[in-house]
């Protein structure tokens, strides 16, 4: 077995970070290569290599999907979702060097656990933490999806189950939007019945402090709504005779930010409020 124990999977979890599969960037489809050959390992894929496949997404990057059929009668399938690109280290600052080294830069904040905020140094002292990009978010929950894979092709379910991990998920959705398709193919390919999806993103506390691990129900979608603020060109000396979109633009902002008007309430949970995380010219 390959990820079963905990030092294995912290090191399976090592390699997927030492990928720095930043959105659009070349190791992303590395990464991608990389899952697939891993997953070709194991003896259930060996034997039935049509089940692991690298599907394009049509710009040059691909995404993942290996299935595990119980037997060709069974068609209850549960769906391992997960996605494999992260964003960029500049936040990092002094240690974006280390961003996807997860044991160097772990062994460098516990070193230098000083520089930082008080309530990351509390973590730090109740238990084991390991840090780097993408760490969280969300090469772990990758992981332990292909070790749930493994536990699969060693028949410890009765149902099948479909690992599926994507590209793109940080900026546009480009691999699940191509994925969609995709999984109704196989379904009707294959003889599968969705009956869950379980995807393997963190959780977040829901208030300053709060210490419970939650598991989240439902679905959850993205909306990325688009704007064209066209204006009228002028002279910066002569303002009064254009139209500046960049105003335009501003006041769309005004009325979007934190605007409990577009929160959605259901069974006693609330979504946040929109915020805009980026806007040019």
């Amino acid at each position: 077995m390959k990820w079963q124990t905990t030092q294995q999977l912290k090191q399976l979890l090592c390699h997927l970070v030492e990928y720095p599969s930043i959105s659009g960037t070349e190791a992303e489809v590395l990464l991608a290569q990389y899952i697939t050959e891993q997953l070709c390992t194991l003896d259930y894929f060996r034997g039935n290599n049509k089940f692991v496949q690298l599907h394009p997404t049509g710009d040059g990057r691909y995404f993942v999907t290996a299935l595990v059929k119980k037997a060709e009668q069974v068609r209850d399938t549960v769906i391992l979702i997960s996605h494999f690109d992260v964003v960029d280290v500049q936040d990092y600052g002094a240690w974006k060097d280390a961003a996807f080294s997860p044991e160097k830069l772990t062994e460098r904040f516990y070193e230098q656990k000083q520089q930082l905020p008080s309530d990351v140094q509390a973590d730090m002292e109740e238990g084991e933490w390991l840090f780097g990009r993408g760490v969280m978010d969300m090469k772990c929950g990758l992981a332990l999806h292909m070790s749930l894979i493994e536990q699969a092709c060693q028949g410890k379910f009765e149902g099948n189950l479909l690992l599926l991990t994507v590209p793109d998920e940080e900026v546009s959705s480009v691999g699940m939007r191509a994925a969609v398709p995709i999984l109704v193919e196989m379904a009707e390919k294959y003889g599968l019945t969705y009956r869950l999806v379980l995807n393997s993103e963190p959780m977040f506390t829901r208030y300053p402090g709060d210490k419970a691990n939650y598991i989240y129900t439902g679905s959850i979608g993205k909306v990325l709504p688009g704007f064209y603020c066209y204006g009228k060109e002028t002279h910066v000396g002569e303002p009064f005779a254009g139209l500046n979109a960049n105003f335009m633009a501003a006041q769309i902002a005004n009325e979007l930010e934190f605007n409990t008007d577009f929160c959605e309430v259901f069974s006693g949970e609330v979504s946040p409020p929109p915020t805009n995380l980026l806007q040019t010219d």
